[in-house]
């Protein structure tokens, strides 16, 4: 089963998050997967439209908490330090 799905037809693109288990929860192979959907959605000459949806009875529940914390980084969809932190003023 594959955790993206992808369905093409004339100039409509449909890409499936596939984790109904986790609720579509965005773990690093989900986001990865879905980067590679959204370029070749990007990248091509025949494609105008895509649909964004999610398998299950949610569409996406936000952040995998439960592999972030197992990778020791809760919060962070990489290990990369924010670009740019904000300060109250």
């Amino acid at each position: 089963m594959a955790i993206v799905e992808t369905e093409r037809q004339d100039q409509v693109m449909v890409i499936r998050m596939n984790r109904p288990e986790r609720l579509n929860a965005l773990g690093q192979e989900l986001r990865s997967l879905l980067a590679e959907a959204w370029c070749e959605f990007r990248d091509s000459d025949q494609l105008e439209v895509a649909v964004f949806t999610g398998t299950g009875r949610a569409f996406c529940a936000g952040e995998d908490m439960k592999e972030s914390l197992q990778r020791g980084a809760p919060g962070r969809g990489n290990k990369e330090p924010p670009i740019r932190s904000w300060t109250a003023r």
